[in-house]
């Protein structure tokens, strides 16, 4: 862009950080969905279990991916803004679009932008925690945060569109602009803005936890104390005992490659089971049996 770029041209009146790192766009959304995979990854590929072996208590464990991404996004970001922006000025020093670090607004928008995008990032952390499932979250991260403000913006009410300058796209443009863009919120306040929404998108994640263990608590468990008992369900008294084992760790997660080795089966063998199960059972996929499992209570949320 910078190399194409000439004065007077129709971007002539784009702010210079942001007609410099237009580019980060792309890796805006490639952050996002790298903050969501990094905890809802972990659910999806039953890699939570790893996790929580090492560390039992969930909530340390989300504080600490938290910690560590923000760290590691922030400076990444941070240095790939200064770069870019080195960069672009080696093609635009002899434009109307040249410009120094020193000058009024720059450093400021350029660690503006790296902040936007690593909070943006840390929102959809916190909808990956909180949901669980990666397609869940990124489905809430574009309809809620990129798409609702939009349509948002259509209602003809001035409160509506005051309140729309603090979402959180909006508030990561206001920062990662050297110069004030009419409608938006000033630098100060659209960082307060950003920060409340990623504190209370993990506080959101971190206080589902409690009630999903009040909820497992007050399962019924079996007589020895362990696992919760299975009702009485007519699908679930047809199965074997090795049938019923193995319909509980496909409820929790467990994949045909990783049943094997924890019952010391063939591969071909546990797939005769799955097999077996669904027909038994009546589900059309491994998906329903998920449900059977949790509906009967063999699986209690984790």
């Amino acid at each position: 862009m910078g190399g194409t770029y000439t004065s007077g041209g129709g971007d002539s009146d784009v702010d210079i950080v942001v007609l410099t790192l237009y580019g980060s766009l792309l890796g805006q959304l490639c952050v996002i969905v790298l903050g969501i995979l990094v905890t809802a990854g972990e659910y999806a590929t039953g890699m939570i279990r790893s996790s929580l072996t090492a560390v039992p208590s969930r909530l340390p464990v989300l504080w600490a991916k938290a910690t560590v991404f923000t760290a590691t996004v922030l400076t990444v970001m941070s240095a790939t803004a200064l770069t870019t922006f080195a960069a672009a000025q080696l093609f635009l020093h002899d434009t109307d679009q040249a410009a120094a670090l020193t000058d009024p607004g720059v450093l400021r928008a350029l660690a503006g932008n790296a902040a936007g995008i690593t909070l943006l990032s840390l929102i959809a952390l916190g909808l990956g925690s909180l949901l669980r499932s990666v397609p869940g979250a990124i489905g809430s991260f574009i309809g809620g945060v990129m798409i609702l403000p939009e349509v948002l913006g259509m209602l003809p009410y001035e409160t509506v569109e005051r309140a729309l300058a603090y979402f959180p796209t909006q508030a990561a443009g206001a920062l990662g602009s050297a110069t004030p863009i009419p409608g938006t919120a000033a630098p100060g306040p659209a960082l307060l803005a950003l920060l409340l929404w990623a504190t209370a998108t993990l506080a959101a994640a971190t206080l589902t936890r409690p009630l999903l263990d009040a909820y497992a608590h007050h399962l019924p468990t079996a007589p020895d104390g362990g696992a919760p008992a299975a009702p009485p369900d007519p699908r679930i008294a047809a199965l074997t005992d090795r049938e019923r084992e193995i319909l509980t760790v496909i409820g929790q997660g467990w994949s045909n490659t990783e049943i094997p080795a924890r019952f010391h089966l063939a591969e071909s063998t546990v797939k005769t089971h799955v097999t077996r199960i669904l027909a038994k059972t009546g589900s059309r996929d491994r998906v329903q049996a998920v449900i059977l499992a949790y509906d009967s209570r063999l699986v209690t949320p984790v």
